[in-house]
């Protein structure tokens, strides 16, 4: 099938014209100036709307310290979270402006007597419109004095485009970064006040800034050796290189001899290296292939042989990697002989690389290229010089250019970095911007928000963004230079009679290469309020093309989508919603994100119909059902597959308790399929919430398609009961556990977590602090022998004068299974000088090189680290004088662990303790 659209593609590079002859006639202007309140933060039903975010932080109205009118916000952290944060919802009514907003201020005071004071603050947004979903933050890095600060927040593009018949969330959080760039947990109340939205143009700004810092570190290091790297008879050379690294850890460079087929390595595999070897599927090696080398290796050989008694081979494996230049995770997969060793035996292990031409013959290499060592790693020892300029160029009161320039010295040549910048230029009607795209630029692509979700996403690359009024049109048009294709991206929105809303969203896309084709999404939506009630309608569609001609496009089969959507229709008691959403299978976008439950592709080769209805029935106590309905049709020729109707209902018989009871039917349609949808489920649950505790026993049962894919006698069921518990008892501790029970193939999951932290008797101290915590976990499954998982966590903190503060812990299992133990000092020497002590044991440590021009102490295999540091300060500038390692790493932020008291102890360090390790570093902002 084919049909031509040249009208169509005519109709969106017209549009693309105006545009420009738009901005070609516009004058200097900027948003809409002047500020308004967001939340004055004055009366305790203001207070009572935010919530902490489960950062245990306590939140208060005051009438003692105000900035503006008549009351604060007091903020008391829990002294353990490595953030304290306020979360609260968008007041509706200013949704339909906030795009004309394009900065978020709030005022903060800091105590004289604060010790312990934020210095970075992340202001973060979520989408609640259906159910939650990130949509960005921004930071912002602020020295704070005593007294009130303000604190401004530049919003970017995906906080602005936001719906005005939609729900949002904001998340302030605060929290202190230290040298070492981890996050220090407040413990003092602070406040807030007067949070505004505001615009860059009432905030005047002088032409041009400079800001930057100079650092250098130089190491005292001793020559060291490589020991045990064999070349196998290839004559190879290996190095350690401390120019190229990968996180933190030295490169060794393989310098083949230029004449031998192959470069290869021959390696030692016995004692702690063996038993992490043992049943493992891959083997990941990190490597780095210069752009400049001629030729770099594209052939990736590991083999094995055991060495216990004589040499009898093993077996071997190829990668299949696409190794590019710069670096590359060259992926070995593990054949069952290479993966089940004995622990008790010795192996050795041959890594062989080489380059293969077109016509396969090997040609030898001679240009040196970098693995990071796959048994033993080295600390990359800092010797550097470099000045980081950041040049900000304003006009008026905005920023047209933003430059983070990064000249480094220290290697043989020296380098000049570009990091995350922009030039932008606000014009009336239409402003442009251009940047890098990456994900932490302030000026980077978002989301176009149409309903289909065409354009939800945009990968790195030069990007250039033309925004504002055509015509009384809105328009937003992206165009992108990406790694291996150009990108035009579109959204025009026009008003409407009646409130009603028109788009129309395209995307053309044009690959590189001779291979390379062009292709274009178009749509249409118009969107609004069904006249005379709050009713959302919603009507899209899209069709995809692909290039044929310079003005001919042909359509594949299947190559069009649609989306008619009715919400919140309110007749009486009951309010309805209806979905009719297609997505042929020959329909396509590059730019619709990879998101499962985005609709491009959750319905993709369907058709859905889904109906909705929700009313609260006069039953005496407050209860609500929802009834639903889903026909799902192969889109093609729209034949039912299946059917799924659902029930639920949610009762409040008493204060603090809900009960849900929910059930669902699915009826198998298409009896040429081979899969058999039929199948049922019920779900019942109560929530008692007392004591600060959420208690919450359920059950469900699970039957045919709806159940997992394991038979029980036949059949495919699911029973299951249970109970969950969460929440933090006032004075007491923060509890979350869950009991499960499978009946069918028996099946017991237990589930428990215990935090407490109360303030310690002092004594001669100022004060202190003690964290007890426990993680404990029980599986069985069927008659197999149950795993029990378990470990706890204690510390203390104490301010021990004014100027001494001490921490100690103690962690039962790390990330690697091993008992930690750390022991942290912080004194505060004068104003200008501080001293750090950092010592952490590990039961497993990391065993060091045999390097014997290595001095160590004594032998303890590697499970002892120590760093001292001392860091004074001269003006605005920093010198740091430190010795060792501190055997830790940067702690999770998004897992179970994220935010536990354990955090900063549980993760592995990649480099093991160097006991003849000084740095010395300076650092001068300006």
């Amino acid at each position: 099938m084919k049909r031509s659209i040249g009208a169509l593609t005519l109709a969106f590079v017209l549009m693309l014209i105006l545009a420009a002859n738009a901005v070609a006639g516009g004058v200097s202007g900027g948003a809409l100036g002047g500020q308004v309140y967001l939340f004055s933060l004055d009366t305790a039903e203001e207070i009572a709307r935010l919530d902490n975010d489960n950062t245990g932080a306590k939140l208060a109205l005051t009438q003692e310290i105000v900035k503006e009118g008549r009351g604060a916000l007091a903020i008391t952290p829990n002294g353990s979270a490595p953030e304290t944060k306020i979360g609260v919802e968008i007041p509706g009514d200013k949704l339909g402006d906030w795009g004309k907003y394009d900065v978020v201020k709030l005022q903060v005071y800091i105590p004289e007597s604060m010790k312990t004071t934020p210095n970075t603050f992340f202001l973060g947004m979520a989408d609640l419109s259906k159910d939650w979903e990130w949509v960005d933050g921004v930071f912002t890095e602020k020295i704070v004095k005593p007294g009130w600060n303000e604190i401004t927040y530049v919003l970017c593009d995906a906080m602005r485009n936001v719906k005005s018949n939609g729900r949002y969330k904001l998340y302030f959080s605060f929290f202190r970064a230290n040298e070492s760039k981890e996050k220090v947990a407040l413990a003092e109340t602070f406040y807030v006040d007067s949070i505004r939205l505001s615009t860059i143009d009432a905030t005047p700004l002088p032409p041009i800034v400079v800001s930057g810092e100079f650092s250098a570190a130089w190491t005292l290091d001793y020559e060291r050796e490589l020991v045990g790297y064999d070349n196998d008879w290839t004559g190879a050379v290996f190095e350690i290189d401390q120019t190229i690294t990968y996180e933190g850890q030295c490169s060794v460079a393989i310098i083949p001899s230029g004449s031998s087929a192959e470069t290869k390595l021959a390696l030692d595999l016995a004692g702690d290296a063996l038993q992490e070897w043992i049943g493992q599927s891959e083997l990941v090696l990190n490597m780095y292939l210069p752009p400049e080398n001629e030729h770099n290796p594209n052939g990736f050989f590991l083999g094995m042989a055991d060495v216990t008694d004589g040499w009898n081979w093993v077996d071997g494996t190829f990668a299949t990697t696409q190794a590019v230049p710069g670096w590359n995770q060259i992926v070995y997969p593990l054949t069952g002989a290479m993966s089940n060793l004995d622990a008790a035996r010795k192996y050795k292990v041959y890594f062989a690389w080489y380059y293969q031409d077109a016509s396969n013959a090997k040609i030898p290499l001679s240009e040196a290229f970098y693995i990071i060592p796959p048994f033993e790693s080295r600390p990359a020892q800092e010797n550097y010089t470099r000045l980081a300029l950041n040049l900000t160029f304003n006009q008026g009161s905005s920023t047209v250019a933003y430059l983070p320039l990064t000249l480094t010295l220290g290697g043989e040549e020296p380098s000049v970095g570009l990091g995350n910048w922009y030039f932008a230029y606000n014009t009336e009607p239409v402003a442009f911007w251009i940047s890098n795209n990456d994900k932490d630029n302030v000026k980077k692509f978002a989301s176009l928000g149409d309903p289909l979700g065409i354009a939800a996403t945009l990968g790195r690359g030069l990007v250039i963004n033309a925004r504002g009024k055509v015509f009384g049109a809105d328009t937003n048009l992206y165009s992108a230079g990406l790694s291996a294709s150009s990108a035009f991206l579109g959204r025009v929105k026009y008003g409407l009679p009646l409130g009603f809303e028109l788009g129309v969203v395209g995307a053309f896309t044009s690959e590189q290469g001779a291979g390379g084709k062009d292709d274009l999404v178009l749509g249409v939506d118009v969107t609004g309020s069904v006249p005379g009630t709050d009713a959302g309608l919603m009507l899209a569609g899209a069709g995809y093309w692909e290039k044929a001609g310079a003005w001919k496009f042909d359509a594949p089969d299947n190559n069009l989508a649609f989306l008619v959507k009715l919400e919140g229709l309110k007749l009486g008691p009951a309010t309805f919603g209806a979905k009719y959403a297609e997505v042929g299978l020959g329909f396509k976008s590059a730019y619709a994100g990879t998101d499962e439950k985005a609709l491009l592709n959750a319905y993709k080769g369907a058709a859905v119909v889904e109906a909705e209805v929700g009313l609260g029935l006069p039953l005496g106590v407050p209860t609500t059902l929802t009834i639903g309905n889903t026909l799902w049709m192969e889109q093609a020729r729209h034949n039912p597959v299946w059917n799924r109707t659902s029930a639920k209902a949610v009762v409040d018989p008493i204060k603090d308790l809900k009960v849900t009871v929910s059930g669902a039917y699915v009826s198998d349609l298409d009896k040429d399929d081979a899969t058999d949808y039929a199948g049922f489920e019920v779900h019942a649950d109560s929530v008692y919430s007392k004591f600060g505790l959420d208690i919450k026993p359920f059950a469900e049962f699970k039957s045919g398609n709806c159940a997992d894919s394991a038979e029980h006698d036949g059949k495919r069921a699911d029973t299951i009961v249970g109970l969950n518990i969460k929440g933090s008892i006032p004075h007491g501790p923060t509890l979350e556990a869950e009991a499960k029970y499978t009946v069918e193939d028996p099946a017991t999951e237990l589930f428990g977590y215990a935090h407490y932290a109360a303030d310690a008797p002092s004594g001669f101290l100022k004060g202190a602090r003690f964290d007890v915590a426990g993680v404990g976990s029980y599986t069985k499954k069927g008659s197999t022998d149950g795993v029990a998982d378990y470990y706890g966590f204690m510390g203390a903190k104490a301010s021990v004068t004014d100027t001494l503060d001490a921490r100690a812990a103690v962690l039962s299992k790390d990330e690697k299974g091993g008992l930690v133990a750390g022991a942290d000092l912080d004194w505060k020497v004068s104003d200008r000088v501080s001293a750090y002590l950092v010592y952490t044991f590990r039961n497993k440590g990391i065993k060091p090189p045999a390097d014997p021009n290595m001095w160590r102490p004594f032998d303890d295999e590697g499970k002892n680290w120590l760093k001292a540091s001392i860091v004074g300060t001269i003006g605005s500038g920093t010198i740091t004088l430190s010795y060792g390692t501190d055997g830790r790493k940067a702690a999770d932020t998004s897992n179970f662990h994220a935010g536990k008291p354990w955090a900063y102890l549980r993760n592995y360090p990649g480099n093991y303790m160097d006991w003849q390790l000084f740095t010395v570093s300076v650092k001068v902002p300006f």
